[in-house]
């Protein structure tokens, strides 16, 4: 390192002259001259180790202080000397603690003593000059650094208390300090956690806390042509824990007494959102089938009702959908009405029936878009509305009709 400043180098003459009379006459002497001479004075050497460099005492002579330093910067930067940087004590946290991290001097040339020196053989003085080092001592030493520890260590001995919706839970001295940094940076000392690693550790303090949101559906918008294309509707949005700003939170309670951290809930994409529904790749129709029936009956109105409970199922590759698990057992409190239900080869009334109809029609969709069935049962009587031998029933609680999805994509 260096503190020297860059000038243009001054250079000035120096020169003793000596005269005298002749011996053997006086100045109307013939035989006499004039005996003038240059005195010169040894160059000035400057010297480290076993280099050198050597000044003509002319080129000093005239200089000012200031651009003497300028002269010598440009001496001593080409002997290479190492100069070290004084190291700071610091703070890090070690096997369950806050420890010293010791400082260490750092070494200089002794810039005002170079100068000194040849200020003095320039004007007479020892004319070989060394090239010394001085030691730097650090701005922060080993005890102010441990009292630093010593506090870190008192604020952290049962961790911190954490606030969540109403509820608390501590986190452990030794997660917190292994997230934490101690710095000493101008004249102060600066603490900073990595909010990264204590986020996913506050958050499982509260798996209850927050509201999951909704998950993403599906949804088929038809043009004035009549072609559907598959839309991804979001749901609500998530609320986690916790807000990124605990981060300063937890800097302050380990700089200052704090009695817990309250921590906010931030907003969050659910995890079955808008991205989760469409890595699922459902983008275009597949198949569909379609039955008639007569308006206006109960039946129809079961009909409506089961589709609405299935609509928007997604059926993930290799999963299995279960009609009656899904729906559960059909009664008038989950809006089912009393209407025609094949029983032991009869027509009789019962809660929800014509919803084999339903399943019939699903269970040609399925068949048409290349689906397999884990259990599926005709009817007992065939109804002409439905393509021979490919129908299915339900009821509850058997027969079932369960759909697997065979393929790679998402249905």
């Amino acid at each position: 390192m260096s503190t020297w400043r860059s000038k243009a180098l001054a250079c000035v003459a120096f020169t003793a002259v000596v005269s005298g009379c002749g011996l053997l006459g006086g100045d109307d002497d013939p035989t006499s001259s004039p005996n003038t001479s240059a005195v010169e004075l040894d160059p000035i050497r400057i010297q480290h180790g076993d280099q050198f460099v050597e000044l003509a005492r002319a080129s000093v002579a005239g200089s000012t202080t200031d651009e003497l330093a300028i002269q010598l910067d440009e001496v001593v930067s080409g002997f290479g000397i190492e100069q070290d940087v004084p190291q700071n004590a610091g703070v890090s946290f070690v096997d369950g603690l806050f420890t010293v991290v010791s400082a260490s001097p750092g070494t200089a040339i002794d810039t005002e003593r170079l100068v000194d020196d040849v200020d003095d053989a320039r004007k007479g003085g020892d004319s070989v000059i060394n090239v010394n080092l001085i030691e730097l001592p650090a701005a922060v030493n080993n005890a102010e650094a441990g009292d630093k520890a010593d506090e870190l260590n008192d604020r952290l001995q049962d961790g911190i208390l954490f606030s969540a919706a109403g509820e608390f839970a501590a986190l452990g001295r030794n997660t917190i300090g292994e997230a934490t940094t101690v710095s000493f940076n101008g004249d102060v000392w600066e603490v900073d956690v990595a909010w990264e690693i204590l986020a996913p550790e506050i958050e499982a303090l509260f798996p209850l806390v927050g509201d999951p949101g909704g998950e993403a559906t599906f949804s088929v918008v038809y043009d004035d042509n009549g072609v559907g294309t598959v839309e991804v509707i979001p749901g609500d949005s998530a609320m986690v824990c916790c807000d990124s700003r605990a981060e300063t939170q937890i800097e302050r309670a380990l700089t200052r007494d704090v009695q817990f951290v309250t921590l906010r809930l931030t907003e969050a994409d659910p995890e079955h959102g808008v991205a989760w529904a469409e890595s699922l790749g459902i983008v275009e129709k597949v198949a569909s089938f379609t039955t008639s029936y007569t308006p206006g009956q109960d039946r129809v109105k079961n009909i409506r009702r089961i589709g609405d409970l299935t609509q928007g199922v997604v059926l993930r590759p290799g999963e299995v959908f279960s009609l009656n698990d899904h729906v559960g057992r059909r009664t008038t409190e989950n809006g089912f009405f009393p209407a025609g239900t094949i029983v032991n080869g009869h027509l009789v009334d019962s809660v929800g029936g014509g919803i084999s109809q339903y399943a019939t029609t699903l269970f040609n969709a399925a068949f048409f878009a290349g689906l397999e069935y884990d259990a599926y049962q005709s009817h007992s009587i065939y109804f002409s509305r439905y393509p021979y031998g490919r129908e299915a029933t339900i009821s509850w609680p058997a027969p079932h009709l369960k759909i697997r999805n065979p393929t790679p994509h998402s249905v």
